[in-house]
């Protein structure tokens, strides 16, 4: 009787700490899955066009002919470094697209833009507000009525979410504000969250 006992006590037991290091497992899973990069990818452009992808990212005459249309969003598989030092994602089969025009899900960067921004009717603002950093918004006085016209000069991306700079410290949303026209974009610098919650804000307008 002692030992049939003992067995159902060490089944017992045994059972319970499977359980635990299912359970253990089973959270340790869903807290890597949590923090795992989003890989989806943005186009942004001018609205109402594309940009072309590439089957070479270390030549120049390797264009596929195919444009991905501006706020069109794509998978991810794989990241490389260019021939321009910049990462270039793989989004389609052996079809790559350079990161100046594509903002990543989870991404941080800075960039410089000379382009045309436009106020624009959403489904989230009723106000098109106009904040004093992308960094750490806050909302300023100002307002900007739909279809208001700016010049930006510098683009930045803060959690995936794209800004744009029209004056000193006044930013808009990309959600309330699309790229009329362009005349140039320079490379990317990607930075940690960190970087601006330490200290004095290094990407700060002046």
């Amino acid at each position: 009787m002692e030992d049939n006992d003992m067995k159902k006590k060490t089944i017992a037991t045994g059972l319970a700490l499977l359980t635990a290091m299912i359970g253990l497992s089973t959270s340790q899973s869903q807290s890597a899955e949590a923090a795992a990069p989003d890989k989806t990818a943005t186009v942004n452009y001018v609205k109402g066009y594309g940009i072309a992808t590439w089957r070479d990212v270390q030549t120049a005459s390797s264009v596929t002919g195919h444009y991905l249309p501006t706020e069109s969003q794509w998978l991810v598989n794989t990241t490389v470094t260019g021939a321009d030092g910049q990462p270039w994602y793989l989004v389609g089969n052996n079809e790559w697209a350079s990161s100046k025009y594509y903002d990543l899900g989870n991404e941080n960067s800075v960039q410089d833009l000379d382009a045309i921004v436009k106020m624009e009717k959403n489904d989230y603002y009723d106000t098109q507000f106009i904040y004093s950093s992308p960094l750490i918004p806050e909302i300023s006085t100002v307002t900007s009525p739909f279809g208001t016209e700016y010049k930006t000069f510098s683009k930045r991306v803060v959690g995936g979410n794209a800004w744009y700079e029209i004056g000193k410290n006044q930013w808009v949303k990309d959600i309330c504000a699309t790229i009329k026209s362009e005349k140039s974009r320079g490379n990317k610098t990607f930075f940690e969250p960190t970087d601006y919650r330490k200290g004095p804000n290094p990407y700060q307008g002046e």
